[in-house]
């Protein structure tokens, strides 16, 4: 009933007041504005559905943005615990369930304004590396907000390189409990969201200790502050790491450990276990560790960059058709910047990206959950292929002089493995959005629209590459100058 009666914003909507420019632009459209917008949501329905979610949210006081930009970090932070805890509630109370289209939909459309977002990460690891005994016992607390959580893997010393972690958890066989440690200060937990001021409890990534050996990253629950009065535990210093650039909504914290003992069964045990005896039993690929923190890469890309990557050409463009300077003809009066090629080359391959990671970002999430799916039955066969779209360019170092040692080969080859590895990539997103346009009737005015921007997407690649595809012998200068010549009038043709 809240959703009928709210009013839905468009900016289209007549009786504004618009710019005659910005209303002329729009005026002249050559595609259907909702049938695009159909394709962005996945059809006629979720558009319906994103709608009415969103003016729930809209007609809401209390998700207000009024003044965002002129509060404190920490007034930011409270904010956002506040709405988040009344997302909660309202999310219940309008009958939005778990992990459906309206909780996402809500999700997407306050991601700046809520805290929490690493609790949802704590869950999901919980749920991919964890027991049937561990889930059945976390899970429920997490859901009801009983216990926040948080994930600690990145330290001040190590981001991406997990195997170089430092912190330590030694197993104690006499009492049946990992004893955890930060032994050096770069070894400290660094950067995790929901850590600084909000988190009961974090998964922690560290180097698992039997009997002396090494047996490499495992993650642990940890409970770090009390659920009574929210201090710290013992052996436990953690806080807020203070200003940054963005993410002001979110409490990144940093922790370090002395001591600190867990039981036996906190230990994430679904792939590798601890016997009571201090044995160590193992199922599949060490690599199932990675799984959490490439699907939250993936879910950044989806409800963070690319939303502001369009957001961010929606405001630029729209500036471009009210902006005016300078005359393009003797006489005439000053053109509009987006009519100046210049412009249209800063402007027009952005937003040709933004389309093209859209539709890569749905092909990403559908191999991350066929490979979760697989992990949960015990097949690890997806898995390396999850980590080689990260790392394929490592595969090319074969290619290299014998000779060399393999460390020596890697580092003196790097720049070209990155850019090969950037090609490659580039391909893959250029692939799927041409088999997104497959999908629509070649008539459709829609899909000329969206093919335009696909086939600047695709030169944009080579233009700016130019010269590594001319040194490599894969474009001669005639073949160049022909991808230059139509790259140019793309631009027209969008504009």
């Amino acid at each position: 009933m809240e959703a009928k009666k709210a009013n839905i914003f468009s900016p289209n909507s007549p009786g504004q007041n618009v710019n005659p420019d910005l209303d002329i632009e729009r005026k002249n459209i050559s595609f259907s504005i909702e049938h695009l917008t159909n394709i962005l949501d996945g059809g006629a329905n979720n558009t319906k559905l994103r709608r009415e979610v969103e003016a729930v949210l809209e007609a809401d006081p209390e998700f207000s943005q009024e003044n965002r930009y002129f509060q404190s970090q920490n007034e930011r932070y409270e904010s956002a615990v506040r709405k988040t805890v009344y997302l909660l509630q309202k999310m219940a109370k309008m009958g939005w369930i778990d992990d459906g289209p309206e909780q996402n939909y809500c999700f997407k459309f306050l991601t700046d304004d809520l805290a929490f977002t690493i609790h949802i990460i704590f869950m999901k690891s919980i749920l991919a590396l964890g027991t049937d005994e561990q889930i059945n016992k976390w899970i429920p607390l997490a859901k009801k907000i009983f216990i926040i959580g948080t994930y600690a893997q990145t330290e001040l010393g190590h981001g991406s390189n997990l195997r170089g972690l430092e912190t330590t958890a030694t197993f104690d066989a006499a009492t049946q409990e990992f004893i955890l440690n930060t032994p050096t200060f770069s070894a400290m937990k660094w950067w995790p969201g929901d850590l600084g001021r909000t988190a009961t409890h974090a998964v922690v990534f560290a180097q698992l200790y039997l009997k002396g050996s090494c047996y490499g990253m495992h993650p642990f629950i940890v409970q770090i502050r009390s659920l009574r009065d929210h201090s710290p535990g013992q052996g436990i210093t953690l806080g807020d790491i203070g200003p940054k650039m963005g993410f002001e909504n979110i409490d990144n914290g940093f922790l370090i450990l002395k001591n600190v003992r867990v039981p036996r069964e906190n230990m994430l045990a679904k792939f590798s276990q601890v016997l009571p005896d201090g044995q160590y039993k193992k199922q599949g690929s060490e690599k199932i560790n990675y799984l959490t923190m490439v699907v939250v890469r993936v879910n950044m890309l989806q409800s963070s960059i690319i939303p502001c990557l369009m957001k961010a050409c929606t405001i630029a463009i729209r500036y471009s058709v009210v902006r005016r300077q300078s005359e393009l003809k003797p006489g005439d009066p000053e053109a509009k910047i987006l009519d100046y090629q210049t412009q249209q080359q800063k402007l027009f391959p952005q937003l040709a990206t933004a389309y093209a990671f859209h539709f890569i970002c749905n092909y990403l999430q559908e191999i991350f959950h066929r490979c979760y799916n697989q992990t949960q039955e015990g097949k690890f066969d997806l898995l390396p292929e999850v980590i080689f779209i990260r790392n394929a360019a490592m595969k090319l170092q074969q290619l290299v002089q014998a000779g060399k040692t393999q460390h020596e080969a890697w580092n003196q080859c790097t720049v070209q493995l990155t850019r090969a590895a950037m090609v490659h990539s580039h391909y893959i997103v250029v692939q799927k959005f041409t088999e997104e346009l497959r999908k629509h009737a070649k008539e459709s005015a829609t899909r000329r629209v969206l093919k335009n921007l696909c086939d600047l997407f695709a030169l944009h690649g080579i233009f700016s590459n130019a010269g590594d595809f001319m040194q490599d012998a894969y474009f001669s200068t005639e073949q160049i100058d022909r991808v230059t010549e139509t790259y140019l009038d793309l631009l027209a043709v969008i504009r």
